[in-house]
């Protein structure tokens, strides 16, 4: 692969949510890596390419109708499913690809099923969140900001990708989000993969494992580094490693 595609689908069909800087983000991962990526932002059905990385987002379920819609248009799910693409969604873009997903007055609607959940609403709460990676994955703690506006409903079998907790408010630990081998998927807000340079290093990894598996790992900016340490750091004491989680029990030294 000499240049890698990386489009980011109808971004008008929902509320924005800050996670436009998510392709940047996987672009600059890839360069410091010597691949070169090409960036597009679709908008208009039939105006679809042909990309390796599809991202996905919005907030909440306000134009998920809208987004399936223009989805089902383009070969998204045809390439996915074929593993000739990554897709990564936040939120809205999450319950897009779910089976189905119920909003505010009760009614289910039918996602593009490439994740095996189902999508109801929550109280809709936002705040920021340190989160626990599903274990296996190889990333470190992560941050981010989070609704509980949704709720996901995995069929057994679905890994979550984290656990997450709110730093102020010190909430039970929760799962969110989806990790499949084409599909990864969060309810985490605004920038994520900038802020956590290390997920997106594992959407990258999904689409271009060749190129990756013996490169060097690319260094981390310390802007995102400072933030995520200074997130955990917030939670004043460490997580309870919940086994039914799936996560890792942490073994005091001597």
């Amino acid at each position: 692969m000499t240049e890698l595609a990386i489009a980011t689908m109808f971004p008008l069909a929902t509320v924005a949510a800050g996670d436009e800087a998510n392709a940047t983000a996987l672009a600059r991962r890839a360069q410091l890596r010597g691949i070169q990526a090409r960036l597009s932002t679709v908008n208009t059905p039939g105006a679809e390419v042909a990309a390796d990385i599809y991202l996905l987002g919005g907030d909440g379920l306000s134009g998920v109708s809208d987004l399936v819609a223009r989805l089902r248009g383009t070969d998204l799910k045809e390439r996915v499913l074929s593993g000739r693409a990554v897709v990564f969604a936040v939120d809205a873009g999450m319950a897009a690809l779910c089976r189905s997903w119920r909003d505010v007055s009760g009614e289910r609607s039918h996602g593009l099923g490439l994740i095996d959940a189902d999508v109801h609403t929550g109280h809709g709460d936002l705040e920021t969140v340190a989160t626990i990676p599903e274990t296996g994955l190889g990333l470190p703690a992560m941050v981010g900001w989070r609704s509980d506006a949704l709720f996901i409903s995995r069929r057994p079998g679905v890994r979550p990708l984290c656990a997450v907790r709110g730093v102020k408010t010190g909430s039970p630990w929760a799962l969110d989000g989806v990790v499949a081998d084409r599909v990864i998927a969060t309810q985490l807000h605004g920038p994520v993969l900038a802020l956590n340079p290390e997920l997106a290093d594992l959407v990258l990894r999904r689409a271009i494992d060749a190129q990756m598996s013996d490169a060097a790992p690319a260094p981390h900016t310390e802007e995102a580094r400072a933030r995520r340490i200074a997130e955990v750091a917030a939670t004043k004491r460490s997580p309870p490693w919940i086994e039914h989680l799936g996560l890792p029990r942490r073994r005091r030294k001597g």
